[in-house]
């Protein structure tokens, strides 16, 4: 893990307090888990990298926050989002509610493998109910090459300079 990455995550559980204290629950998932994510997909083609999940709340919740972030295998934080910052109102969920989360995200990534972290956060986006790290790998192949990290919808010209 880069070190400004893992200050970033100690930083984070530093408001989670019961984020390790639990011997059950793998080492890359932290939180309260009143609220879990379960049955994480993810599909990637040229155009289109999709992600869904399952947040079931086992309190009354308002207004949780549900995200993603893409990362390459060196760790390089490429994309994060969330619904906070989307400014979409999540609403409340009543105990054994469940909401089916889904991210569409243009496809920009070279090829080459990823990690993809998905999370459930408080109305206050400092708590977590569910913080699942690498929760899932997955490929990129395309045919353009790029020495980048993305590989963007560029065009190039060339005019004989005598006309």
């Amino acid at each position: 893990e880069g070190s400004s990455e893992k200050v970033a995550n100690d930083y984070i559980q530093l408001f989670n307090a019961d984020a390790n204290h639990d011997p059950d629950k793998p080492a890359n998932r932290w939180g309260d888990l009143n609220m879990t994510l379960e049955n994480v997909q993810i599909s990637a083609n040229t155009k289109e990298i999709t992600v869904s999940y399952f947040a079931e709340a086992h309190a009354d919740i308002k207004d949780p926050i549900f995200g993603i972030i893409i990362k390459d295998l060196d760790n390089h934080h490429l994309f994060d989002s969330n619904t906070k910052w989307k400014k979409h109102k999540t609403g409340t969920l009543k105990v054994g509610e469940k909401r089916n989360i889904k991210w569409e995200v243009p496809n920009v990534l070279k090829s080459g493998r990823y990690r993809l972290t998905v999370a459930a956060a408080h109305e206050d986006g400092f708590g977590f109910y569910d913080w699942q790290e690498n929760v899932k790998t997955f490929d990129v192949s395309r045919p353009e090459e790029t020495a980048g990290f993305m590989v963007l919808a560029d065009t190039v010209t060339i005019k004989d300079s005598r006309s």
